[in-house]
C-alpha cells in the first residue's frame, strides 16, 4: 500500500524513535494533522465500526453467483457475515483501548472520537486459482483471507487525522493440511489492529 505520511507525521515518527511516544510506524496510510499527542486524551469515544462501500459490495457477489455458479476470483459475504466481523472488531477495540483511556458514550468537550471503517474483509477459504498466481507452478490449495481498516480522528467535531493498515498475512496455511479458522485473518488482524491503536495511547 503506498504509504503517505505528512510532514508533520514525519516529525511525530522521528520523537517516536527517540521517546518512545505514539508507535505510528505500525500504520501503513498516515494522515495526521492537529493531532500531536494521542496520550493527551484521557477520555475516547469509540464510535461502532462500520464497513466500506467496498465491504459491502461483496454481498451483492453472493447473490450474482448463485444465478451464475461461484468464482474463485470472487470472495462473497451476507450482511450477517458483516454485522459479525464488526462486532468482533468492536470487541477488540474496546478490549485494549479500556485499558488505556475511559471509554465515553458520547462526545464532549476535549473527548477524542474515533471512527474505525473496515476497508477490506474476506474469510480464509481454500483457493488453488490465487495460489498459482502468488506461486507459479504451486499446485497446493491456500487459505486465502484479508482485512484492512482506517481510522478518522475528530474533537470537538473538527476532523484532525486518519490512519489506516492492513493484514499482513494474508495468505495462510501453505500447506494446506492444518486447520485453519474461517475468519483467521480477519480474526488476526482485528487483534493487531486493535494493539496499534492502543500503542498511540
Amino acid at each position: 500500500m503506498y504509504r503517505l505520511v505528512t510532514v508533520f507525521a514525519l516529525s511525530m515518527l522521528a520523537a517516536c524513535a527517540t521517546d518512545g511516544g505514539p508507535r505510528l510506524e505500525r500504520f501503513n496510510t498516515i494522515e495526521i494533522g492537529g493531532l500531536s499527542d494521542f496520550t493527551a486524551y484521557d477520555k475516547v469515544h469509540l464510535v461502532p465500526s462500520v464497513a466500506s462501500e467496498n465491504v459491502m459490495a461483496q454481498t451483492e457477489i453472493r447473490f450474482v453467483n448463485s444465478l451464475r455458479g461461484a468464482n474463485q476470483d470472487d470472495q462473497p459475504l451476507d450482511e450477517a457475515d458483516i454485522r459479525r466481523k464488526l462486532a468482533d472488531y468492536d470487541d477488540a477495540l474496546k478490549g485494549v483501548l479500556g485499558d488505556k483511556v475511559t471509554l465515553v458514550d458520547q462526545p464532549g468537550p476535549g473527548v477524542l472520537t474515533i471512527r474505525p471503517t473496515v476497508t477490506a474483509l474476506e474469510a480464509n477459504r481454500p483457493d488453488l486459482t490465487r495460489a498459482g498466481r502468488a506461486y507459479p507452478g504451486f499446485t497446493r490449495v491456500l487459505a486465502v483471507g484479508e482485512a484492512a481498516s482506517s481510522f478518522a480522528f475528530s474533537v470537538d467535531g473538527e476532523e484532525i487525522g486518519t490512519l489506516a493498515d492492513a493484514s499482513n498475512d494474508r495468505v495462510l496455511n501453505d500447506r494446506g493440511f492444518l486447520p485453519l479458522g474461517v475468519w483467521e485473518t480477519a480474526d488476526r488482524y482485528f487483534n493487531q489492529s486493535a494493539s496499534n491503536l492502543g500503542s498511540l495511547f
